[in-house]
């Protein structure tokens, strides 16, 4: 009797390391694939705008780029909605150019706390293709970035807003 209650509970600690496990897996593989759609959404954008970003409104009636964006087809179905772009969290994505000084803005909405942090702590100084990178209100691009106590601060359980400034392709 008391071997089976041993075996059960060992075999119960397997089981939750094995679900861990599997959970930071799956959460990496959606940072990668939020990186890899960001990097898309900029590709497409300049193939769309490349001529017209400086001259675009800041708020130019009609729809918005990230709809005009997603009835392109030029990205993957997974990531478009029949209003926009979603990321791998099933939130939304915007678009803004000519945003700030004439660069384009990608905003990321609803990011977890686990996807903020390893996004926030991204070694995003030696590009020199982004202007900046804020969590909330926090400007995360400054030198080499920010120390990650100050990363893990900014980030919320829940519903982080991510906002990346990149110059014009």
């Amino acid at each position: 009797m008391l071997e089976t209650v041993i075996a059960l509970f060992i075999g119960t600690l397997v089981l939750a390391a094995a679900v861990m496990l599997f959970s930071r897996a799956g959460e990496a593989e959606k940072v990668n694939e939020l990186l890899e759609e960001v990097s898309q959404v900029r590709l497409v954008t300049a193939k769309l705008y490349r001529n017209s970003i400086t001259s675009i409104p800041r708020n130019s009636g009609g729809a918005s780029y990230e709809a005009m964006i997603a009835r392109s087809r030029l990205l993957p179905g997974k990531w478009l909605t029949s209003t926009g772009i979603q990321s791998p969290y099933k939130q939304a994505i915007k678009v803004y150019l000519n945003a700030w000084n004439g660069a384009e803005t990608i905003a990321i909405f609803g990011v977890p706390r686990e996807a903020c942090i390893k996004l926030g702590t991204l070694p995003i100084s030696s590009s020199a293709e982004i202007v900046d990178f804020r969590i909330g209100s926090l400007d995360v691009f400054s030198g080499d970035g920010l120390p990650l106590a100050q990363v893990e601060q900014a980030c919320q359980e829940r519903n982080n807003y991510i906002a990346i400034d990149y110059r014009t392709l």
